[in-house]
């Protein structure tokens, strides 16, 4: 089958990495693939992403909005997929407002994957327009079905990479003081600035700690100077952002892996990568998410939302070398069988057969439905160059 992969970018994150990871299991299964983006990426293509064709849909500088989608439009017109799969998790905004114009043989599967409005909305407001839609975590099928609940949703695993057996085979047996590791951005809802304060009830605990910190973003400087303030700077080793392979290693070299979001993420891939490598999830308890990604108390431990003092009960629970033991060998079996990318593949090849049979057929074809074409703002009317100009105007004139 013809099949795009819609993305808004090949960056860092879970939503690029799903798409491509997605693409290259549809390619190995003899698909024709594009992965399609609208922003041209600042990263090189990982290993993953080669392979198959990757198509930039970006605004050119004398192009208004209203010609980039139309641009798109055509692009999807004229290309005849058989699937379009859209990561929802970014904003691409020429692809979501131009579903509705996709022909009515092309099958639109958009793919769930944050738990706020920002990705509820669109995906609700083009309910019409799609076939069936996929969710990477139940929490998240559960709130679109409650909003959606005559549509077809599922809810299909996310793959990652696995160690091999010789990487495992080297992996850190449990020793003090327990090596602690955060690894994600340093901003925002990530809610790093929790980790000096959790430090502290550890050392209240005399819980014998270290934390090294994979990553970077605005709250860096912020949260060296909290670890200072805390008193646990000593305690504490920046490594600033790393690729994919050092993240592994350091994931086999850590006992745990603190996961302080304030929010649910929509699945936390992060948490799956570290139980492959044994190192132990401690994570923010968020019902649908993170104790689908975490098998509480049997691979990994949850503790409530911003609660410093039950995150460090959390640790003290692994200085125990029985329990740090059993959780990291369950962890890194339960990866093995729920979330390796043979599992994702085998799951999303058999909803694209489904797909091909004739399932989830739309009730009334797009070119039937009302009200299909996008709307449009006065911003749209005007080239991409010509919008700081406006900016300022409208600043001076207000």
């Amino acid at each position: 089958m013809k099949i795009a992969v819609c993305v808004r970018a090949i960056q860092v994150g879970g939503a690029s990495r799903r798409a491509v990871h997605l693409g290259r299991l549809f390619g190995e299964a003899g698909h024709d693939v594009a992965l399609v983006v609208e922003q041209p990426s600042t990263l090189p293509l990982t290993e993953e992403a080669q392979g198959y064709t990757v198509v930039t849909l970006s605004q050119r500088p004398w192009e208004s909005g209203i010609g980039l989608i139309y641009r798109t439009i055509t692009f999807f017109r004229t290309q005849l997929f058989d699937i379009v799969f859209l990561v929802t998790g970014q904003h691409f905004a020429s692809a979501q407002r131009g579903v509705a114009c996709l022909p009515d043989q092309t099958a639109y599967v958009p793919i769930v994957c944050g738990d706020h409005e920002g990705v509820y909305g669109p995906v609700t407001q083009a309910a019409d327009w799609w076939n069936v839609a996929v969710t990477i975590s139940p929490l998240l099928r559960h709130t679109l079905a409650s909003r959606l609940p005559h549509k077809p949703i599922l809810c299909l695993t996310t793959g990652i990479p696995l160690p091999t057996a010789d990487e495992l085979a080297g992996r850190a047996g449990w020793s003090l003081p327990l090596r602690l590791l955060y690894v994600g951005r340093l901003e925002g809802k990530k809610s790093v600035l929790l980790l000096p304060a959790i430090l502290s009830a550890c050392l209240s605990r005399e819980l014998p700690v270290t934390l090294t910190i994979i990553g970077d973003g605005q709250d860096r400087a912020p949260l060296e100077q909290a670890c200072r303030a805390a008193g646990v700077a000593h305690l504490v080793t920046f490594c600033g952002m790393q690729p994919h392979a050092a993240v592994y290693r350091a994931m086999q070299s850590h006992h745990a892996l603190i996961f302080t979001s304030t929010y649910g993420e929509g699945l936390g891939q992060v948490l799956l990568e570290a139980q492959a490598n044994g190192c132990v999830p401690i994570a923010s308890r968020f019902t649908g998410i993170t104790d689908y990604a975490i098998a509480d108390g049997d691979t990994g431990l949850l503790a409530t939302v911003g609660n410093t003092d039950a995150f460090a009960a959390q640790i003290a629970a692994l200085t125990v070398e029985e329990r740090w033991q059993r959780y990291s060998r369950a962890g890194i079996e339960r990866a093995h069988r729920l979330f390796s990318f043979a599992e994702m593949g085998r799951q999303y090849e058999e909803l694209v057969t489904n797909i091909g049979q004739g399932a989830y057929p739309l009730p009334t074809p797009r070119s039937q439905t009302a009200d299909r074409l996008p709307r449009f703002s006065r911003r749209d009317h005007l080239p991409r160059a010509l919008l700081p100009l406006a900016a300022r105007l409208r600043r001076l004139f207000r």
